[in-house]
């Protein structure tokens, strides 16, 4: 099957074909609802021109929406997956470039995904993700605390109970009357 970058799509008939959208950027993580898995795509002009080229061309069987990010003040397209895909969700992020490739399915109103694959990049600088970095250390250490407080927990129980135990041994024991039964012991066997 033919693949055809979205620039190239002039007609109607281009739609018939894989359509690719390289070197683009996600806005967050894939994202499923119900059994359809969501890509936000950060959308550049160009981008935008080509998707809402593809809408006039499809007239009004098919509605191209532009969202816009309030917190990253970025233009996004929901690319919306025929299909649950979990095992992208982990896998991709919002600091590589991507090509994607689709066939655009109107009568579902949504896109196949034929493939994905991260962009070459030119220059060899790793990208470090510090949020997840952040979250994952976050977690690890909540889940420490967590644990230290299980074990603070159990430590107040076994101090309560031996308080308890050395309440009773002097409540049940009086001192005194042991060193009487002592002193008349000791008077007993003189």
């Amino acid at each position: 099957m033919k693949i055809l970058d979205i620039s190239d799509v002039k007609e109607l008939s281009d739609l018939k074909h894989i359509i690719s959208l390289n070197g683009v950027k996600l806005l967050e993580k894939p994202i499923i609802i119900l059994n359809n898995t969501i890509l936000k795509v950060i959308c550049n002009k160009d981008l935008k021109c080509s998707l809402k080229k593809i809408e006039k061309l499809l007239d009004i069987s098919f509605r191209i929406n532009i969202n816009f990010d309030l917190n990253t003040q970025q233009d996004y397209y929901e690319l919306i997956l025929n299909k649950k895909i979990s095992k992208i969700i982990n896998q991709l992020n919002i600091h590589n470039l991507y090509n994607i490739g689709v066939k655009l399915l109107v009568e579902d109103k949504c896109w196949i995904l034929h493939s994905i694959e991260i962009e070459d990049y030119e220059d060899e600088e790793e990208i470090i993700d510090y949020p997840e970095i952040f979250e994952d250390l976050l977690l690890k250490t909540n889940v420490r605390i967590n644990s230290m407080n299980t074990e603070i927990n159990l430590s107040k129980t076994n101090l309560d109970k031996l308080n308890e135990l050395k309440n009773n041994l002097e409540n049940n024991f009086k001192t005194k009357e042991i060193e009487n039964y002592y002193k008349l012991l000791q008077i007993i066997t003189n």
